[in-house]
């Protein structure tokens, strides 16, 4: 029987005491609901792991604890482009939590150009960001705010040190 998401099939579990029945989900949905853990390790990959996001249109006036943007973004093609971009968010004390770049085919000129995917700490409109922003609109060939929303729990804030199965190397790791 399939159920809608691995937690919830849990609560569901748990909630009509279901004998002879099992959830496949996470160490932290079994400690939450109850549930005997009869298996680990049962992935085939060992470092999956999943999120999930809440899409939607206009400004969301919810507080969020620890606040993380995300923002794509291109730079002309030029010696220092990239580098002016990341200085907007350095010289205003704001942290980039990750930068990543992908090839986007040229439409002009044979050739690829690339689009930055960079999350920070903090929201976009805390007046350093938002300021950093600007910037970025003034001086970037293109730039789209992806979204604000909290960052994840660290996998130490989740797991008790006693659990031996839980890799916590931070090379490891992916947050």
């Amino acid at each position: 029987e399939a159920g809608a998401d691995t937690a919830g099939s849990a609560r569901e579990i748990a909630a009509q005491k279901r004998l002879g029945v099992a959830a496949i989900c996470s160490k932290l949905a079994a400690k939450r609901y109850g549930l005997e853990i009869l298996a680990t390790g049962i992935e085939d990959n060992k470092f999956n792991f999943t999120r999930f996001f809440i899409l939607g249109k206009g400004v969301n006036d919810l507080k969020i604890p620890k606040p993380k943007t995300s923002i794509v973004f291109a730079v002309s093609d030029k010696p220092g482009s990239l580098v002016a971009a990341l200085q907007e968010f350095g010289t205003r004390n704001i942290n980039i939590i990750k930068l990543e770049s992908r090839p986007r085919r040229r439409t002009v000129a044979p050739g690829f150009n690339y689009l930055f995917y960079l999350d920070f700490e903090g929201h976009h409109s805390d007046p350093p960001a938002a300021a950093a922003l600007m910037a970025l609109l003034e001086s970037c060939a293109f730039l789209k705010l992806l979204g604000t929303y909290d960052s994840a729990p660290t996998i130490r804030e989740i797991v008790d040190d006693t659990d031996s199965d839980v890799v916590l190397d931070p090379a490891l790791m992916q947050i």
